[in-house]
């Protein structure tokens, strides 16, 4: 029997424009493209108005569709192979700091955590933490820090999500920005990196201002119909905690401690109203032990006793 030979692949003129058109875009650039198509556009509206030829201005209209038309199939292309290789990038980088944290001891000892959350009325929160550690390890070049919302947190959220940072100020030096990048563990969670201008030792102390916009972090509370859990736990004992939530305008809560009983961990949980009214509640902790959760739980107060309660308590 006769083997039957390949049919070689067919190659179709719009294939080998687009694909010249891509090498050109390459060598010249998009803007170079984009001066060529004009160049061809002014030189064919010469053409018609030396010659008055519809037939002259038909053929260059459709070279320039072409050439349009190439160019987005072009960016399509290149915006696709991108956006997959960013998301094989962003999960290498998520297994790496996962396989690091799970086999690695703590790098830091963090002695003091200082952390106030803005709650809008849209549910957006804006965050400020001030932090100081002591290396642990023999060199280090980043420190890494992991937050989360409390509720299944739209994904469609987290591009519009912001983390930003600073060295401490000490006297007339620092308030410099390291380099930080963020990446998402879970649809609702994300980790923090800020990435060291140079490599510390056992024993060096370091001090960061952090700020971060989450959007819509804590919408359920905001509107008032859902029960929110402000918490956090450190790998090493933590010496100095202190945490505050600003509710936003006009809403009162009932709160509870959570890790925190009586007898224990030296703490103490109040409210107060900052200079704008709105209530703030704030938890102070001190000698917090290693791997203990402790925070505040809110939930919005009933309307009957919204009404009758001094605001921020039940």
């Amino acid at each position: 029997m006769g083997s039957r030979s390949k049919q070689p692949r067919r190659i179709t003129m719009l294939a080998t424009f687009v694909e010249w058109l891509e090498d050109y875009t390459r060598s010249e650039g998009v803007t170079g493209l984009v001066q060529g198509v004009l160049g061809v556009l002014g030189f064919g509206g010469l053409l018609s108005v030396l010659f008055g030829d519809s037939g002259i201005r038909a053929g260059i209209l459709v070279g320039a569709m072409l050439g349009v038309l190439g160019l987005m199939a072009i960016l399509f292309a290149r915006q696709s192979r991108m956006g997959r290789e960013l998301e094989l990038m962003r999960k290498t980088v998520r297994r790496c700091y996962s396989m690091l944290d799970r086999h690695t001891l703590p790098d830091w000892r963090i002695t003091s955590w200082r952390h106030v959350i803005r709650v809008q009325q849209n549910g957006d929160t804006i965050e400020t933490i001030s932090l100081t550690g002591i290396v642990e390890g023999d060199q280090v070049e980043s420190f890494v820090f992991w937050s989360g919302a409390g509720w299944h947190w739209p994904r469609r959220h987290q591009r519009r999500f912001q983390v930003t940072a600073r060295t401490a100020m000490r006297g007339d030096q620092g308030g410099t920005r390291p380099d930080l990048v963020h990446f998402w563990i879970s649809d609702n969670a994300v980790a923090s990196a800020i990435h060291l201008p140079r490599s510390l030792r056992h024993g060096d102390e370091a001090s960061f201002d952090i700020s971060v916009f989450w959007p819509a972090k804590c919408l359920p509370l905001a509107r008032g119909g859902s029960v929110e859990e402000f918490a956090r736990s450190f790998a090493n004992p933590l010496p100095n905690l202190r945490y505050s939530v600003v509710l936003p305008a006009g809403l009162a809560v009932c709160y509870e401690a959570i890790g925190l009983e009586p007898g224990g961990v030296e703490h103490e949980l109040a409210t107060g109203i900052d200079d704008d009214g709105r209530v703030v509640v704030t938890l102070a902790a001190r000698d917090v032990p290693a791997g203990h959760r402790v925070g505040m739980r809110l939930d919005p107060a009933p309307e009957p006793t919204r009404a009758r309660a001094i605001p921020g308590s039940c």
